[in-house]
């Protein structure tokens, strides 16, 4: 099985960080990676975390280095694996995208999440850092070499303790306990299978302690090396400008690429990887088919807030189950509609409904109290501890205040990936009901 898998990920010659095996069996527990051959063609399919945060899941199933006559050859084939849930084909290059775009028109939803791009660099400006935009670089690393009495040696199995060690030490500075046992663990099977997985690293040591290690792996054909993990002691000045710089010095010249993955929509590290110049930025695009009721949403959605079709899609393929959407059909067509999307709030785990819109031929019918009460049922029944809205004007609080919702004046955080309030976040302040 590794060895056909492996043989045709090498066929893909995507700069996908995704695509890469060491990278698969490192995150394999935590998203459920699975492999098929699907006619020839590697399909892998993932558990995929909620977009919004809010625990659940959902999964996607992504075709290394697909073109749009590899996905239509398989389409039936991945959607009857879906199963109830909308088929999500995940990790689409641009170009793949458009194809698909341009093929199936209105039958179908395309989305970039920009948090999931991946950073492309030149190896040889990480290894020169010729030029003023590196100066910064170069003063940290002078700084480093200045006042550390160091080493910097291969990385191997056999650093694991101290490496572990280290990486205990930067989650309980940097990370809740979720979001790092998941790294720890990612970590530990990386180490368990160092050599097997062919990983490639070094280990920066000051005097006896390890200061900071990192390591990753090439592409099948040696032109790209994708760092999978990099920890260090920030104790020490100019530690991250070093191990980056000295794990790139260690590289084959042949390689041509250094792909330090994604930034997760986190600002701090996009900061960090946009200051080392990247030279290209690999964004990976999902396409969702749409079936009858899916292109009726949109419809209806653009109709009544007037937003963009690239605004919808992003919404749809992020958020959209059919357990979480409450529709009303009239004369064959959906007329009526809200969304159930979970979140943390101050009132606890949260159902907020979004997107209530009913067609104005078919208003004044109780439609959309009727779709908000559905939601309110089903968040209920589902365990959360409450329901929230933002009414998107003054005149509806009365409206809701009759369906049990409260003017709490709760503000709702919408700052990091997509913007599910108003768009102004001044004005993201909800209505609650607990259940």
């Amino acid at each position: 099985m590794r060895e056909q898998m492996l043989r045709q990920l090498s066929l893909s010659r995507t700069l996908d960080c995704d695509a890469l095996f060491a990278n698969l069996y490192m995150w394999q527990p935590l998203f459920d990676y699975r492999y098929a051959n699907v006619g020839g063609r590697c399909v892998i399919r993932s558990r995929m975390p909620e977009a919004s945060g809010g625990g659940g899941e959902r999964h996607g199933f992504f075709l290394p280095g697909a073109s749009t006559d590899d996905i239509a050859s398989v389409l039936d084939v991945l959607t009857a694996a879906a199963g109830r849930e909308p088929l999500r084909i995940v990790n689409l290059s641009s170009e793949t995208a458009a194809a698909v775009a341009d093929r199936y028109g209105d039958g179908i939803a395309v989305d970039c999440n920009r948090a999931y791009s991946d950073y492309i660099y030149s190896r040889e400006a990480l290894e020169t850092l010729h030029g003023r935009h590196y100066q910064p670089k170069r003063n940290h690393i002078n700084r480093f070499r200045s006042l550390y009495d160091h080493t910097v040696a291969p990385l191997c199995r056999d650093d694991a303790a101290e490496c572990m060690a280290l990486a205990e030490q930067w989650r309980e500075e940097h990370h809740t306990p979720q979001s790092a046992d998941a790294e720890m663990q990612v970590l530990r099977r990386a180490f368990d299978a160092f050599d097997e997985l062919e990983l490639h690293g070094i280990v920066l040591r000051v005097g006896a302690r390890v200061a900071a290690f990192s390591f990753g792996s090439y592409t099948p054909d040696g032109r790209m090396f994708c760092v999978h993990a990099e920890k260090a002691d920030t104790t020490f000045e100019g530690v991250y400008a070093m191990i980056c710089n000295a794990l790139v010095s260690s590289l084959d010249a042949a390689c041509i690429y250094v792909n330090r993955e994604e930034d997760l929509g986190i600002e701090g590290l996009r900061r960090s990887k946009q200051s080392w110049q990247p030279v290209k930025m690999l964004d990976k695009y999902t396409a969702m088919p749409l079936d009858d009721s899916l292109r009726q949403i949109r419809r209806l959605w653009q109709e009544v807030f007037g937003d963009e079709r690239e605004f919808v899609d992003s919404f749809l393929v992020r958020y959209y189950s059919p357990e979480r959407c409450v529709v009303r059909r009239e004369q064959g067509r959906v007329v009526s509609m809200a969304h159930i999307v979970p979140i943390e709030t101050a009132a606890g785990r949260t159902a907020y409904i979004y997107a209530v819109a009913t067609d104005p031929a078919f208003r004044c019918r109780g439609l959309g109290r009727s779709v908000v009460e559905e939601c309110m049922t089903r968040a209920r029944a589902a365990g959360f501890d409450a329901v929230a809205l933002i009414p998107s004007e003054e005149s509806l609080k009365s409206f809701y205040a009759a369906l049990g919702f409260a003017d709490e004046k709760m503000p709702v955080d919408f700052s990091s990936g997509f913007d599910l309030g108003t768009g102004e976040p001044e004005r993201d302040i909800a209505m609650t009901a607990r259940l």
